[in-house]
Formats: structure tokens, sequence, C-alpha cells
């Protein structure tokens, strides 16, 4: 028998859009579960997208203010000490 989702008027703190998104997930059983919660949505489908976003900000940030953004890698780190 499938999930129907609710009808419920808008709530920002109750039932905004992560409802709305966990609901549509548990329906169609993504990755398998239909437990989807909040925090999980938050922990396993949109941290990684974050801070990718976080970082492309560091950067765009750094470049707009200094003209240019210098990373710090193990290759650079090892010709610098030889």
């Amino acid at each position: 028998m499938k999930k129907i989702i609710q009808k419920k008027p808008y709530h920002e703190l109750d039932h905004n859009c992560y409802d709305y998104i966990v609901s549509f997930l548990n329906t169609v059983e993504f990755k398998g579960s239909s437990e989807h919660t909040k925090d999980s949505l938050a922990k396993n489908v949109l941290n990684d997208p974050v801070e990718h976003v976080e970082n492309y900000l560091t950067v765009y940030g750094a470049v707009k203010t200094k003209g240019s953004y210098v990373v710090s890698t193990k290759k650079t780190e090892e010709c610098n000490e030889n």
C-alpha cells in the first residue's frame, strides 16, 4: 500500500519544505529506506553539497578580496621540503 503525502498548511517550524522532502523520500523509499528524518536528510543528503558551497564561497571571497587564493597541498609541501 502506497503512502500518500498529506496536504497540510505550511508552517515554518512544524511543516515546511524539509517535511515535504522527507515525506517524499520516505514515500519513494529513497536508498531503500522509509525511515528518513529531517536530521538524517541534513546529515546524509545535504552535508556534502553544503560543504562544497562553503568551500566555493571561501575561495570566491579570497579571490574577490585579494585577487588570488593559494591552497597548500601535500605535493607543494613535499616540493618545499626538498
